[in-house]
């Protein structure tokens, strides 16, 4: 017995993959920078406040590399200082997940998740509007 299988329209598919990889639609780009600004301010919120140095830490970054490739981040810790200890923040991973002796206090896992269905919203209506 032999089944043969017709994917129609495949050409027209890769080709539109093709042109999206390098052409970010810049709304795209543009919803991904409202989450990431939308998950620094939740983590400004949950995180746990001593001196204020590791909430005022939490910032959203974009890079663009290769003119097309498009990195949205939140992070937190550095370039701030701790008024206590005259230290640079280095210690979100530390809350984050906690140590050997002290517990975790999780704020960018938590503000992930929370804002995890409008991530996936953006995602779906920007793939729905590259791939037409």
């Amino acid at each position: 017995m032999e089944i043969e299988v017709k994917l129609l329209g495949a050409d027209r598919l890769i080709a539109r993959l093709g042109r999206a990889i390098h052409s970010i639609d810049p709304r795209t780009v543009e919803g991904l920078i409202h989450v990431a600004d939308n998950i620094a301010q939740d983590a400004r919120a949950t995180v746990r406040v001593d001196t204020g140095s590791l909430q005022r830490s939490i910032r959203t970054q974009h890079h663009v590399s290769r003119g097309h490739i498009h990195s949205v981040a939140v992070t937190a810790g550095g370039y701030v200082t701790n008024p206590k200890t005259g230290r640079i923040v280095d210690y979100a991973h530390h809350l984050e997940y906690g140590t050997s002796k002290t517990s975790a206090y999780p704020f960018m896992r938590i503000s992930l998740e929370r804002n995890r269905p409008l991530l996936m919203e953006v995602l779906k209506d920007r793939l729905r509007v590259s791939m037409q």
